[in-house]
């Protein structure tokens, strides 16, 4: 048992018994809530003597209910992450299964207090028509609407536009003999687009007798799928002019569908949003062009290897001395040009520093084609400055025509 924090004398509820909840006196947080306590503990002290102790553990907080006595309505549950807990309904009290007193005895009912009787007279109704006509009301248009199995004309369709919608253009009999003329739009078919679309069902008549006994058709119905400017009778059997652009454009929508699905994708588009038969697609494209290009490099490193020439050592030598030797034909740019290449052969990558006549003609390719200022760079035949260093230059020299 709950010892003698627990306020209802004789319940049978134990604090290792599971999914049953045992709540506190509520907290005087405002006046309503503070109404509410003083009614929970007035509920508790009919059955009950408040002495010292009791009178202690409302002070300390410690009076505690299970949920036994509060009516089901009056539990709230909610759920946890580790159980279903449960709490009392604001403004609930305990009243079930509460313990009773030996001589109590239900309220005597009072007796109604006594009235004079009045004589009432009776009333005249107030409400009453001279004559038929205040009755009824008659439109005088005497517009009339076309339903077809509750499918209902649009404001614009042929029938009303003649008529005017009015029996007064038009008899009776002549308005159903050009309504039977009239074929019913078969509809469209679905698609993903149900915005745009009208869902209708019609059921169909069926004999039990006849019909077999596998009860697949219970209720035997044809769908309809219109548009929502739908003219619903036409003077063909086939559709109307909406569902038929409706239906053509959705058709063109849907085969530019599966082009796209066969074409494809781009080889940086994300991989969640592409169908599967795209990614096929992309994969094969991408092994036929390695496939391609692995066989151009073949017959490219081919080629090198039948018609290349080999230079040594010595031919190398032999350049050199070619180039030192004719100084007398060349010009001072072309001298100082090859000393400085000479020079950057020997010296390390890091730390290089280019003379300025050099940075000066290297100006004038790098601005007229980046493009083939980088090939002649990464095909070593000529160590030349960066474009990152000649950037820094562009204020100072302008690249010109000039040669030196």
């Amino acid at each position: 048992m709950l010892g003698e924090n627990y306020s209802v004398f004789g319940c049978g509820t134990c604090r290792r018994g599971k999914g049953i909840g045992v709540w506190k006196l509520p907290a005087q947080r405002n006046a309503v809530y503070k109404k509410w306590r003083e009614d929970w503990l007035n509920e508790l002290t009919k059955t009950r003597v408040v002495d010292a102790n009791f009178r202690q553990l409302i002070e300390k907080d410690r009076v505690f209910t299970c949920e036994k006595h509060f009516q089901p309505e009056d539990i709230e549950k909610f759920e946890t992450e580790k159980m279903l807990r449960t709490k009392p309904r604001f403004g609930a009290i305990p009243t079930l299964n509460m313990p009773k007193k030996s001589h109590q005895t239900e309220p005597v009912k009072k007796r109604p207090a006594r009235s004079v009787v009045k004589d009432v007279a009776p009333e005249q109704n107030a409400k009453y028509y001279k004559s038929f006509k205040d009755l009824i009301m008659i439109d005088d248009s005497l517009a009339f609407t076309i339903s077809v199995s509750g499918w209902l004309l649009p404001d614009d369709h042929e029938l009303y536009m003649k008529t005017l919608r009015s029996v007064r253009n038009i008899t009776v009999s002549e308005l159903v003999k050009s309504t039977e003329v009239l074929f019913v739009c078969p509809g469209v078919k679905l698609t993903a687009s149900f915005s745009e679309l009208r869902h209708y069902v019609i059921s169909k008549p069926s004999d039990p007798l006849f019909d077999s006994g596998d009860g697949e058709d219970s209720f035997p119905c044809k769908e309809f799928w219109r548009t929502c400017n739908c003219s619903v009778l036409c003077k063909t059997d086939d559709q109307c002019p909406s569902c038929s652009s409706f239906q053509h454009k959705q058709t063109l929508s849907d085969n530019a569908k599966c082009r796209k699905l066969a074409e494809p994708a781009h080889l940086f588009a994300p991989v969640i949003k592409i169908s599967p038969q795209r990614i096929k697609a992309t994969l094969q494209l991408q092994r036929l062009k390695c496939a391609e290009r692995e066989k151009h490099l073949y017959n490219m490193r081919c080629e090198i290897q039948k018609s290349s020439l080999k230079v040594d050592d010595e031919l190398s030598r032999d350049i050199t001395s070619i180039l030192s030797n004719s100084s007398e034909n060349i010009t001072p740019f072309m001298n100082l040009f090859w000393q400085e290449q000479k020079k950057i052969l020997s010296a390390s990558t890091t730390g290089l520093k280019y003379h300025l006549m050099i940075v000066r003609f290297c100006l004038s390719p790098a601005a007229k084609s980046p493009s083939c200022y980088e090939e002649l760079r990464k095909s070593n035949i000529l160590r030349l400055s960066s474009q990152r260093t000649l950037r820094d230059y562009k204020e100072l020299y302008s690249p010109t025509h000039w040669i030196p």
